[in-house]
């Protein structure tokens, strides 16, 4: 089991005039961060800086914090300290910065991004799921609908599917505890 959240939420801090917006949102893809940190850009384009943590996926976790611009390690690491604090995972943690003209120096910074985050995590409702794996397999063509049908109808994620000559390649996310049902859907005849 793993501890995550389900919603997004959202916390703010002030500091010598500047202000500091945290933002917790479930992400469980790369590509979900990307959208989310592309949307944030676009939602505070005055922001002097959007810095991040995250902590994405279970076995083969993708870990990450960026200061954007701020001096090395007084942004997204606290970030992403408060995150392992909490032992929060599939998640993303923003803070936007709007300076406010007085230097912080780097205490100041790593101090309230610090406390922006430990803000946005404490009145997050964390819950606890079932760990999750990426699975790549391929089946054959005449298999593909019936598989597919059966992954909807046990809320599995598709995470990609492509197609080769008869053959359709998968990428789901699933339970660990459903890797042997996931076995026995693949050597099913359809």
């Amino acid at each position: 089991m793993i501890k995550t959240i389900k919603k997004s939420y959202q916390g703010e801090f002030k500091s010598s005039q500047s202000r500091f917006i945290g933002i917790l949102i479930p992400t469980n893809s790369k590509s979900k961060f990307k959208n989310h940190l592309s949307q944030l850009k676009k939602d505070h384009p005055k922001a002097t800086h959007i810095c991040f943590a995250y902590r994405i996926g279970y076995q083969n976790e993708e870990i990450r914090a960026n200061d954007d611009g701020e001096p090395s390690g007084t942004a997204g690491k606290p970030i992403l300290n408060q995150l392992y604090s909490f032992q929060l995972q599939n998640v993303s943690l923003f803070v936007i910065r709007y300076y406010g003209g007085t230097k912080l120096g780097v205490s100041g910074l790593i101090e309230a991004y610090k406390e922006v985050a430990f803000i946005c995590l404490s009145q997050a409702e964390i819950v606890e799921t079932e760990e999750e794996v990426v699975v790549e397999f391929e089946l054959e063509a005449s298999q593909y609908y019936e598989a597919i049908k059966q992954l909807k109808y046990n809320k599995i994620t598709i995470v990609d599917s492509s197609f080769k000559g008869d053959r359709y390649s998968l990428k789901i996310q699933i339970p660990a505890s459903k890797i042997e049902w996931l076995n026995s859907l693949k050597s099913s005849e359809y």
